[in-house]
């Protein structure tokens, strides 16, 4: 049980850093769109600046899914994450160019289906179902073994004839409380 909420520790630490990790690459892929906009609008080619957007794009689809559209003018792009309310989270209209993202972004696109990819999707799925998952059965093994260790103890007697008694109180017992 503590091995087990040890990686649910270290999963809940990783989603916290992707959060991170994503609103970083977000801010650089919105000071790319400006530079990608500048150059288009003084006739340049900026191919260096649409190389380092697209592979901070690539970096960015490692975390998480995202839909993006690009405008035929700036050669800016617009990038939206969830599909129920989505956030633009890299928007040329928006002060700054972007919308940061939450932990509670991430949890409820998780919760709602929207967040399907990347390693935000993976440590979402093991902390949010298969952790907890795992953790219930644990209990439900302690619960059996306390269940028959005491049917067992109470059925015989011990050495004076009195009737066996319960061996564990099974009052809120869980696996991390099991001793």
């Amino acid at each position: 049980s503590s091995q087990i909420t040890a990686v649910q520790s270290q999963s809940d630490t990783r989603l916290n850093q992707t959060v991170t990790d994503i609103n970083s690459i977000t801010t650089q892929i919105a000071t790319l769109n400006t530079g990608i906009r500048d150059a288009t609008y003084m006739g340049q080619q900026p191919n260096d600046l649409l190389d380092k957007r697209d592979q901070l794009m690539d970096q960015l689809s490692s975390k998480i899914n995202f839909s993006y559209t690009t405008d035929a003018t700036t050669n800016e792009v617009t990038l939206t994450f969830g599909t129920g309310t989505p956030i633009n989270i890299v928007d040329p209209l928006a002060s700054g160019g972007t919308t940061a993202i939450t932990r509670v972004d991430l949890d409820n696109a998780y919760g709602t289906g929207e967040l399907t990819s990347g390693s935000a999707y993976a440590d979402e799925h093991l902390y949010t179902t298969v952790l907890p998952g795992w953790i219930s059965k644990l209990d439900d093994l302690v619960n059996s073994i306390v269940t028959s260790f005491n049917t067992q103890n109470a059925a015989g007697y011990d050495l004076s004839g009195a009737s066996g008694g319960s061996i564990f109180d099974p009052a809120g017992l869980t696996a991390a409380t099991f001793a």
